[in-house]
């Protein structure tokens, strides 16, 4: 097998029948191919399955050097823990990470979170961007692998209630003409039965006269890229953020500020009165959308 195939070179291909109609391939016939030959079926696997995302969008095996990665699988750590104080340590609850880029290049995850179902990781820079092979130790046993891709940058967002969609996780942050901030969240939450909840979009207002509006978003894998390519996505318009880069207090988490009181007033007549789709590109790629609620702020007295 090739590097770029993320397979093992001792690793094989199988032919595979299709368990329906020719012209159904390659709707189905080619990812039951493809399963097979990445070795991720269990009649060909030697190791525990075991699934990347971001941590994030959950967008599946899309990440980018630095950027927070969580793994689900079953039996992945013998114990929970998380990492404690600055930095982040390569190995919890005796369970490291390490990756292997195309060139061969390795490296070990910066680790966040650990338990049986669920670890969480920041990935290492230094990576060649392309497919990477993953492998999971306890100790010095491999017990899960999987593969994934390394991009320039794979933009996602962090939602309010952790699931990738609905309200964002972040606030809004108003500056009066007298100086005085005042700032709240994006979300507002919401009972839904008795010992849970759920959450709306909170109103981010527009057209206070001299007051600056700001949306700060938080979310991993944009932190990579270029600086000045980062732009957002707010109901179909492009928007340049006044910063796009690392939020500096916890590893691996990017922010993400807009100034949306400087928008054209017919950009913002259109926006107001709704809960408007947002998201974080790089080129091509966008993040997972999110919903964003904006209002037209009422003159003074109303």
């Amino acid at each position: 097998m090739t590097e770029w195939s993320g397979c093992d070179s001792s690793a094989y291909v199988r032919l595979v029948e299709s368990d329906g109609p020719l012209e159904e391939w390659p709707a189905k016939g080619m990812p039951l191919a493809w399963e097979f030959l990445r070795g991720l079926d269990s009649g060909m696997r030697g190791r525990a399955s075991v699934t990347a995302s971001n941590a994030a969008s959950y967008t599946r095996r899309h990440t980018a050097p630095g950027a927070l990665a969580s793994l689900f699988g079953e039996s992945m750590s013998p114990a929970t823990e998380s990492a404690a104080g600055p930095g982040l340590p390569g190995t919890l609850a005796g369970v490291r990470v390490e990756l292997r880029d195309r060139t061969g290049n390795t490296g070990n995850a910066g680790m966040v979170f650990v338990s049986p179902g669920q670890i969480n990781v920041q990935i290492p820079d230094g990576l060649q961007t392309g497919m990477a092979s993953m492998f999971v130790y306890q100790g010095q046993s491999l017990t899960h692998r999987d593969w994934l891709y390394v991009d320039a940058s794979a933009p996602g967002l962090f939602a309010n209630d952790a699931t990738g969609a609905g309200p964002p996780a972040g606030e809004v942050l108003y500056i009066r003409p007298d100086g005085s901030r005042v700032s709240g969240p994006l979300a507002t939450a919401i009972p839904l039965t008795v010992g849970s909840s759920g959450f709306v979009s909170a109103p981010v207002q527009l057209g206070e006269p001299g007051t600056e509006v700001y949306v700060i978003l938080y979310g991993t894998g944009w932190a990579s890229a270029e600086a000045g390519s980062v732009k957002a996505m707010l109901g179909g318009e492009t928007l340049l953020p006044e910063y796009a880069g690392r939020q500096g207090g916890f590893t691996g988490l990017d922010q993400l500020n807009l100034r949306l009181d400087t928008l054209p007033e017919e950009t913002i007549a259109r926006l107001a009165g709704r809960v408007n789709p947002v998201s974080v590109c790089y080129g091509d790629v966008c993040s997972n959308r999110l919903q964003l609620l904006i209002e037209k702020a009422l003159p003074a007295g109303q």
